[in-house]
């Protein structure tokens, strides 16, 4: 026996008592799977305990009934909007409240980051320009003395380094 013909035997019991081979096979299914033993068992006790209870009658027109309710239920829904305050108003705001307020959050956040990302960019240009303010960009007046020796120095011909390399060896 597998699972399925175990569970068409277990709906059985719901419904009417288990014949002898329908009880066989469960004592043998539970041998079998000792695990699930526990629960098979439990299933039996509660179909056996509802055996005596009698079946739950419904009134003559319970599905005339049931289905005026369903139908009256889609008639409410498919109605077409009005433009009154008791009738679609409500309605929308319901629906597109949310939406509206989730994207005036997202603007929010980005509208944030850009901010924190530009002022973040404005500290940076000012901490540069301080930087470079703070630098002392005028020229040493001794080297400004030394000027025409440089000078003279960066026009004297290569020769005149290599002779001067020979002297100081």
């Amino acid at each position: 026996m597998n699972e399925t013909e175990l569970n068409e035997i277990l709906d059985a019991a719901w419904r009417r008592p288990l014949t002898e081979a329908e009880q066989a096979a469960l004592a043998d299914w539970a041998r079998r799977h000792p695990a699930q033993r526990a629960e098979m068992e439990a299933v039996l006790a509660v179909s056996r305990g509802l055996e005596g209870l009698p079946a739950p009658t419904a009134s003559s027109n319970f599905m005339s009934r049931v289905w005026r309710e369903v139908e009256a239920g889609e008639r409410i829904e498919s109605r077409p909007g009005q433009a009154s305050a008791s009738g679609a108003g409500p309605r929308l705001w319901r629906l597109w409240l949310p939406r509206f307020a989730t994207g005036l959050v997202a603007v929010a956040i980005a509208g944030g980051s850009w901010w924190r990302y530009e002022a973040g960019r404005r500290a940076l240009i000012v901490r540069g320009i301080t930087a470079a303010a703070n630098v002392d960009d005028s020229p040493d007046l001794a080297m400004l003395r030394e000027f025409e020796a440089i000078k003279i120095l960066g026009e004297a011909p290569a020769s005149v380094d290599v002779e001067l390399l020979a002297a100081l060896q």
